[in-house]
């Protein structure tokens, strides 16, 4: 554990005190870790670092490099990862010395936040603790995301610590702490006004319910659909939580979510991917960015360039987990690029670029059509594209990305509900009924009379899981698809969680073409 904390943090608590004090202190360039956290300004500056360090960047939120190599998106080359040759050297980069720097830190804040209990209020020394403990277990879920087992560290550790030299500890052992500490975190963290800004940066209690809806959906239909444990091909013993405890966790944070009704579903969808002021009404947490201060990303750039990154491209399988506007599947799926996107799902035209779509070129206002020197498939994606040529080739986008969103929540509500064999249409019309509704599509629940099976999503799903998947199950999973792409890695994930990572080992299919259709774009 490094001794002291760097001159940038001092810097910004001396910024704190007036300029008649500052000029009065001697010379500082660092300040002790033996004293640090002993008030509120030094509980702010840490949670600030900690969310200027470790909180996800754009490319990880919109670009997500997972999401960025699976089924939904070909690309010029595909990952190490995925190649006969892969060996643990190939994720090094995860396991090295800096890359637990995270969970150090959460523990400096857990073991040291003490020394300020005193001299705040009781409300800040709770708010200030739950951040260590939500840290902590951000930074295992990633682990155990990559590593399944992974020691378990619960302290600050010194050049001479014998856990530095720690064998992997059981990811059941794991996860349970990764589950004591997030609900730690939900319990500890405010919902003061001054920890649920209108930026969506600050780490809250409603950013922790978030991020344990996720952690425990994942864990939970992990250890459903895999019988044993990855790191040691091993049955689960459940000593401590079982997958359907996971399961139920998930619910439990999802419905305090909902039940706070403090988000709702923004009106409309590509919004959340466009805008530089986050829509507050449905975004949990953001990666923010500005052209005030002025700090850019480059997605447009990503998505509309042929040699600046992979040339990601929209697959057929993408396309085909689309809806027709009347709620029913499309059965032919041999549409031209020109008539796919008829009464289809107001997602699509909003994910992947389709008919009528403008761009801004100085003055003039444009169609954009496929750029065949750029795309693999004949689809593009325009989730998160600044319609503008002057980001096309530039890293000048402002606009701020969702990390966690009330969309992500209702689907994992209802997900995490089919699982434990609840899910009735009351559930379905507070989940994914909303959903498809924002969307423009009729909602149907699966059983019906109206219901219509999607052969091409059953067998898509049914051929690769070691269990057979309900209609209810493969409604959701298509809308996590349609609602979710691109966002935070959660596709590769999902795959990742339900077994069905042989998806990816799957050709890639772009638009249909034949000599009767020849392709037109208007």
């Amino acid at each position: 554990m490094k001794k002291y904390i760097s001159i940038a943090l001092c810097l910004a608590a001396l910024a704190a005190t007036s300029c008649k004090d500052f000029l009065n202190q001697p010379v500082v360039s660092s300040i002790s870790s033996e004293n640090l956290l002993s008030n509120q300004n030094e509980m702010e500056l840490v949670a600030n670092y900690m969310i200027e360090a470790h909180m996800p960047e754009y490319d990880n939120v919109g670009l997500a490099s997972g999401d960025s190599y699976c089924d939904l998106s070909a690309t010029k080359s595909h990952r190490d990862f995925y190649r006969p040759s892969v060996n643990i050297s190939s994720k090094e980069g995860a396991w090295a010395s800096g890359n637990w720097s995270l969970i150090r830190r959460a523990n400096y804040i857990i073991a040291n936040i003490e020394r300020g209990r005193a001299n705040v209020t009781k409300d800040v020394f709770c708010h200030f603790k739950g951040l260590g403990y939500f840290w902590r277990a951000y930074g295992y879920y990633a682990k155990v995301t990559t590593f399944s087992d992974v020691p378990w560290i619960d302290h600050v550790m010194r050049t001479d610590d014998e856990a530095l030299y720690a064998a992997r500890d059981d990811r059941e052992l794991v996860m349970h702490h990764v589950l004591e500490d997030i609900n730690i975190a939900c319990d500890s963290l405010s919902t003061a006004a001054a920890y649920f800004k209108t930026s969506r940066v600050t780490v809250n209690k409603y950013v922790a319910l978030a991020f344990k809806a996720r952690l425990c959906l994942y864990e939970g239909t992990y250890r459903k659909y895999h019988s044993v444990n990855p790191s040691t091909q091993q049955p689960w013993n459940n000593k401590y939580e079982t997958a359907e405890d996971f399961l139920k966790e998930a619910v439990k944070a999802c419905e305090e979510l909902i039940n706070s009704k403090k988000f709702s579903l923004h009106k409309t969808y590509k919004e959340l991917f466009t805008s530089e002021v986050i829509p507050t009404d449905e975004v949990i947490w953001s990666c923010q960015y500005s052209s005030a201060l002025p700090k850019y990303h480059d997605l447009t750039w990503y998505f509309n360039s042929a040699t600046y990154g992979q040339m990601y491209s929209p697959t057929a399988a993408f396309v085909n987990h689309y809806l027709k506007t009347d709620g029913k599947p499309v059965l032919d799926h041999h549409l031209t690029l020109a008539n796919i996107y008829t009464g289809r799902d107001g997602r699509m035209a909003q994910t992947i670029l389709a008919p009528g779509h403008t761009y801004v070129n100085g003055t003039k206002t444009l169609l954009k059509t496929p750029d065949m020197t750029m795309t693999r498939t004949g689809y593009c994606w325009i989730k998160y594209s600044i319609e503008d040529v002057n980001h096309y080739s530039k890293s000048l986008d402002p606009t701020s990305l969702p990390i966690f969103r009330y969309g992500e929540i209702l689907l994992a509500y209802a997900e995490a509900k089919a699982e434990l064999g609840q899910m009735d249409e009351t559930v379905w019309n507070q989940t994914i009924k909303l959903l498809r509704e924002r969307a423009g599509v009729t909602s149907i629940y699966p059983g019906s009379a109206s219901y219509v099976q999607d052969p091409w999503l059953q067998h898509y799903y049914n051929s690769v899981s070691p269990k057979p998947i309900s209609d209810i199950l493969l409604e959701i999973r298509r809308e996590r698809v349609t609602e979710l792409v691109y966002e935070n890695g959660n596709r590769v994930y999902d795959l990742y969680r339900w077994h069905c990572g042989d998806v990816i080992c799957r050709s890639w299919e772009g638009i249909w073409v034949d000599s009767m259709n020849p392709f037109t774009f208007q």
